[in-house]
């Protein structure tokens, strides 16, 4: 429940604003420009707090849309490039209307500084940066273009337009830094299908504040959206339309590369054993569940005992590393029910052969510890749900657990002293 209170409370972010290519935030909305302009409270307001500012209040200066330059020094990257022309687009979008006030002074332009080469983006990248706004240039000093991108929205927010049509900002002096290296936001388009460009809204609404991880839930037992090459009958059955409802490489690709140029990694999730309905093109890989003595039809969590289904993991999340670039996989293992286990006599010998009596929860151990050295021989760290380091299985150092349940400080504490990461949802 608590991730679809998430989700919806993000699509509320997004769309309040009508955001479009050439109004990001949707401030030229008339409902909302008025509203924006008149409140003191909200010019040159700053989201997130940053950790240091030496902000000025007494010492206004005024930027003129049409002459304001974005220029960089230093490091040079695709990102940077195409930041520096969005940025001009999201801290001016009346850029054709007003001009300098000429009471104030005017501050001409805003040069980015990086220090250190382009760096694909991970878990503990570096997103530091310095702003200085002061007349006649105002400066950001980053040591990577991570951190350059928190400043330049920094710098954005700072800006305001007033009832004039004039734009303005205070003298400030800004270090900043995030307090956390994962800082992730969940969509579900399993069991709601969103297309690309609504995910694309979601990743500017991650960017505007300051967020760097989209957990991207694709799949769950009420669809699969996504489309693999190597297994396509998964999204041919399992999708709610398998011509508009799906993802395919280059929809993935798409989001992946929005993301990445605002700061954003792609942290994908495939939850299993639970939740893996809509996986059941592939023979066999479903528990059959049986009552009195008999298959009764229905289907539960994918089956540990069937030796063949660690082969379709293997080959399927193969596929999915290549195609995903991050470090991390999200790997899912919450809310395993065991009823179709316990019902499924095939199992229940299975079991007894390998010394397991009746413990389901050792079965789950089985399947989750099979399922990591997959994961981890194909070179990819993961990310789990607090179950399955609950049911005991034994995972990297590196993990990430997912914490979302309730009594959540006890599970955190429990998390970090095994020497675990957390993150809480």
């Amino acid at each position: 429940m608590l991730k679809l209170i998430i989700l919806l409370v993000a699509i509320s972010c997004v769309f309040g604003g009508k955001p479009t290519l050439s109004d990001n935030r949707g401030l030229r909305d008339e409902r909302l420009k008025y509203n924006f302009r008149v409140k003191d409270y909200v010019f040159g307001s700053l989201f997130p707090k940053p950790q240091e500012e030496a902000k000025d209040a007494t010492k206004l200066m005024s930027l003129d849309p049409e002459k304001f330059s974005f220029t960089k020094t230093g490091e040079d990257s695709d990102v940077i490039q195409a930041a520096l022309v969005r940025y001009k687009m999201i801290a001016f979008p009346d850029a054709q209307v007003g001009g300098a006030d000429s009471n104030y002074p005017q501050i001409t332009g805003l040069n980015v500084h990086i220090i250190q080469p382009y760096k694909a983006m991970d878990f503990k990248m570096d997103e530091s940066y310095n702003l200085v706004i002061a007349a006649p240039m105002a400066s950001i000093e980053a040591n990577t273009v991570w951190g350059a991108l928190r400043g330049l929205e920094t710098f954005s927010q700072a800006v305001y337009q007033n009832i004039s049509d004039k734009y303005y900002v205070n003298s400030n002096k800004i270090h900043d830094f995030p307090r956390f290296h994962h800082r992730g936001f969940l969509i579900d388009t399993s069991r709601h299908y969103l297309s690309v460009q609504t995910i694309e809204q979601f990743i500017d609404a991650l960017a505007y504040s300051k967020y760097n991880v989209l957990h991207w839930h694709i799949v769950d037992e009420t669809s699969f959206p996504f489309v693999s090459k190597t297994f396509p009958s998964l999204s041919e059955m399992g999708s709610f339309n398998s011509t508009t409802h799906v993802y395919n490489p280059e929809d993935v690709q798409r989001v992946i590369e929005y993301a990445r140029m605002r700061g954003v990694r792609v942290l994908p999730e495939f939850d299993t054993p639970g939740h893996s309905d809509s996986w059941y093109s592939i023979e066999n890989l479903l528990t059959k569940c049986y009552s009195s003595g008999k298959p009764n039809g229905n289907t539960g969590p994918i089956d540990p005992t069937v030796e063949s289904n660690y082969e379709f993991l293997k080959n399927f999340f193969k596929e999915v590393a290549e195609v995903f670039p991050d470090a991390y996989l999200h790997l899912g293992g919450d809310e395993v029910s065991f009823s179709c286990w316990e019902s499924n006599p095939n199992i229940a010998k299975w079991m007894a052969d390998h010394d397991m009596g009746k413990n389901y929860s050792l079965l789950e151990q089985y399947y989750e510890q099979r399922l990591l050295d997959i994961v981890g021989a194909l070179g990819k760290n993961y990310v789990i749900w607090q179950e399955v380091v609950d049911n005991q299985v034994k995972v990297k150092p590196d993990t990430v657990v997912n914490v979302w349940k309730g009594g959540w400080k006890n599970e955190m504490a429990k998390v970090t002293k095994l020497g675990y990461r957390y993150n809480f949802i």
